[in-house]
């Protein structure tokens, strides 16, 4: 996920060999276990990811990402114009929270005159990178609203922070918010710093 962020699904297709009888084929040495099921290395690095609280790493992921913990009134909505057909619709009072990791975050959504906004938390309320504009009670607030409608719009919830692991959450207040999906991006400093 790191190094290759680009990759879709990847997964480790070769357990074990049932005997030694195969030592002289390549595929032999590609296990994940002996023939008596003894661990090799490979076997115990997978274990330890698969174990792992769930992140988004860096790049483009839909609404319906496994990652992301809906609370509240969302409910999933079928439309043609949202990217791969469908979106999450939150009524006010409905919250979404995610651990991602990267050095800022997008969402991709809908505006409109029927939207309200969306109230964004990363890494808590005094977020530095949150260029967003404060509500009146000192929140980083993104308003949906405008006069005509518009879908797959992508906008900056946070940038500049510093590249890793940090804790983003929404709410949704004022009227409805389309959750289409979300961008971890990843600055080039951040790509030198990892090379």
């Amino acid at each position: 996920q790191e190094e290759w962020p680009w990759m879709g699904v990847l997964f480790y297709w070769y357990f074990r060999p049932v005997s030694d009888n195969d030592r002289d084929q390549v595929v032999y040495y590609f296990r994940m276990a002996d023939p008596d099921f003894t661990p090799q290395p490979v076997y115990w690095a997978y274990r330890e990811m698969a174990s792992v609280p769930a992140f988004l790493p860096y790049g483009y992921h839909q609404e319906n990402h496994y990652a992301l913990n809906y609370q509240g009134p969302w409910v999933e909505v079928t439309e043609p114009r949202a990217v791969l057909g469908a979106y999450q619709r939150g009524q006010p009072g409905a919250s979404l929270s995610f651990t991602f990791r990267g050095s800022g975050l997008d969402v991709v959504t809908k505006v409109g005159p029927d939207q309200g906004r969306l109230v964004v938390e990363v890494d808590g309320w005094g977020a530095r990178a949150n260029q967003l504009p404060r509500d009146e009670l000192g929140r980083a607030s993104l308003n949906l609203a405008a006069a005509t409608e518009a879908w797959q719009v992508r906008a900056p919830l946070a940038r500049g922070l510093p590249y890793g692991e940090h804790r983003g959450r929404l709410w949704a207040e004022g009227g409805e918010v389309a959750i289409d999906g979300l961008v971890v991006v990843r600055s080039e400093a951040a790509w030198g710093l990892r090379l």
